[in-house]
C-alpha cells in the first residue's frame, strides 16, 4: 500500500489536471483503502502549501523590518 501511497502523491504532485475525484474512482477497484488514498494524499499536500505559504509571508515580514 505504501508504493501505491507514493505514486498516488506522484500524480497529485506533478499532474494539475488529474481530480482527487477522478484518481479515486480510478482506484475503487482496489478497495476502500486504495479508493479514500487521493483524499488523504491530497489534504495533506493542501496542508504542506498552507504551511509553505506561512513560512514565505514570515521571511517577507522579518526581511521588511
Amino acid at each position: 500500500m505504501r508504493y501505491l501511497e507514493l505514486l498516488v502523491t506522484y500524480v497529485l504532485s506533478v499532474n494539475e489536471e488529474v481530480s482527487v475525484n477522478a484518481l479515486a474512482e480510478c482506484l475503487s477497484p482496489l478497495g476502500e483503502d486504495a479508493q479514500e488514498m487521493p483524499m488523504t494524499v491530497g489534504e495533506r499536500l493542501i496542508e504542506k502549501g498552507r504551511q509553505e505559504g506561512r513560512q514565505e509571508a514570515l521571511l517577507l515580514q522579518l526581511g521588511s523590518i
